[in-house]
């Protein structure tokens, strides 16, 4: 346990102050941009500086010295301070206690110290311990592979993206991984069948391993975009800042947030607490909302306060919690859908082919609970926020940054749109399968619901792929739908 929040120490601190090395490096690169682009002709140079005026200043640069060069030598001025590519504390310090309450709860629970017979060693309800190779690719997924991925992703640069070094790593967590499911899938008494095509094509072996290995990739790019955010955020943060702050109403208190948090600790807050705790802890739909909410509201009460203030209240509410037994009852809970034996443990662990093995009943509640935690906390998120600093740092970046963004980005499209299927089924033969006029009832309003999610997430599906793609097209590289819609022109912001 006091390795885990080392090593989340040792993250932070790794965020927290670039090496020179590097440093210098990012300075070459700003360097030779800048003389490229002096040596542009006219024309490119008028329409530099009108970029320029949009991004938020109305003074004129009669000598071409573009933004990359003034955010660059703010960046190291800020730098020598110490307090730009820092994440700030209390998003550091929030993230790296949610995380460590997640550690503790599990020790409590393998310990036996929620209920006397839910021990280690009787964790499968009577049943004797489960192999150790399901253990070991979920310690490899859930603690090694993510906190491994943000580690090596704090030596990312803007012109670069995340070091290469970090795909290798990662193509070792991904080697050993499916060994270990070739493992579970030889000693199982009933094993999934691999080239099995015969329940059905989204659940035939060979779709179920692709999407298994995406779901692998998913978690690690995510984890990844953080130190790339962390390298690019001084030549986005004001741009970013401003576009929420014109939002009418609610503008100045978002402007207020995303200022405090920085893009940086919007990332990180936005990986750690919607992407990854949710799944860790296996939350139901609606505790992972409530459990999402709240940590974001004690994110908001340490803005506006202390850090003092959050401490204080996040230490009441797990009293308040835990003197109500909803530790022990999660602690079942995830057992129950977890843990319960091989196959569920197979899941938790990433091994999606165990997917064939699901009665139908395990089936639809496995949907809801990835429709939520996976689809909307990690996928729909994260990619609103990759897409729209892939927008605004285009003119920043390097292809091989470009290309590696992109990369992240059409895996959560792929891990996105492979549940929309399934979503369909369920709505049109599954248990809520009913006429959704005839009348309120529950199952009408869960119909209705799993209607509404299946528009929205196809109507979210075109919006970031037409980001993306038009982020080539439009000379300021950001482009919106609703101005699309509004302007009847092409959307490109000016």
């Amino acid at each position: 346990m006091m390795r885990a929040v080392l090593v989340l120490v040792a993250l932070v601190a790794a965020f927290g102050q670039l090496p020179e090395e590097r440093r210098l490096r990012q300075t070459d690169h700003v360097a030779a941009g800048h003389e490229v682009k002096s040596n542009e002709t006219e024309p490119e140079t008028e329409r530099a500086v009108k970029t320029e005026r949009t991004d938020g200043t109305d003074e004129a640069h009669p000598d071409g010295v573009t933004r990359v060069h003034e955010f660059e030598q703010e960046r190291m001025v800020r730098d020598e301070e110490g307090a730009l590519l820092k994440v700030p504390n209390t998003v550091a310090g929030a993230c790296i206690l949610f995380t460590a309450l997640a550690y503790i709860w599990f020790v409590c629970g393998f310990a036996g110290l929620f209920t006397v017979k839910d021990g280690y060693l009787n964790l499968g309800a009577s049943k004797p311990l489960l192999p150790w190779y399901y253990w070991l690719a979920a310690f490899l997924y859930w603690v090694a592979m993510p906190l491994s991925m943000l580690y090596i992703s704090a030596n990312a640069d803007c012109q670069g993206g995340p070091p290469d070094v970090g795909y290798l790593v990662f193509g070792v967590f991904l080697t050993v991984h499916i060994i270990l499911v070739i493992v579970a899938m030889c000693q199982h008494p009933t094993p999934p069948g691999a080239c099995d095509c015969s329940k059905g094509f989204f659940l035939s072996g060979p779709l179920l391993i692709f999407f298994m290995i995406l779901d692998h990739m998913d978690m690690a790019t995510d984890a990844m975009f953080v130190g790339t955010a962390a390298a690019c955020s001084p030549m986005i943060e004001n741009a970013y800042v401003q576009s929420w702050a014109a939002i009418p109403v609610i503008g100045a208190e978002l402007k207020f947030t995303i200022e405090a948090l920085s893009f940086t600790g919007l990332a990180l807050f936005a990986f750690v607490v919607m992407a990854y705790l949710p799944q860790l802890v296996g939350l139901t739909p609606f505790f992972a909302l409530c459990s999402t909410l709240v940590c974001s509201s004690l994110m908001l009460l340490t803005l506006h306060q202390s850090w003092i203030w959050g401490v204080v209240v996040t230490a009441l509410i797990c009293i308040a919690l835990g003197l109500g037994g909803v530790f022990r009852k999660q602690w079942q809970v995830w057992k129950d859908a977890n843990a319960d034996d091989e196959k569920t443990l197979g899941l938790f662990a990433c091994m999606g082919i165990f997917e064939q093995l699901l009665s139908q009943g395990q089936q639809n509640e496995r949907l809801l609970f990835v429709t939520m935690t996976k689809l909307v906390f990690e996928n729909l998120f994260q990619l609103w926020l990759q897409s729209s600093f892939f927008a605004l740092t285009f003119k920043f970046t390097g292809p091989e940054a470009r290309m590696k963004t992109v990369l992240s980005m059409a895996i959560g499209l792929l891990v996105l749109a492979s549940k929309v299927p399934g979503l369909i089924t369920e709505l049109r033969t599954g248990p809520n399968q009913v006429n959704l006029f005839a009348g309120f009832t529950c199952g009408t309003f869960i119909a209705w619901i799993l209607l509404l999610v299946v528009i929205f997430y196809a109507i979210v599906i075109v919006w970031i792929t037409l980001k993306i793609v038009m982020a080539y097209q439009c000379d300021s590289h950001v482009w919106n739908l609703t101005l699309h819609v509004w302007s009847l022109k092409d959307g490109c912001l000016p």
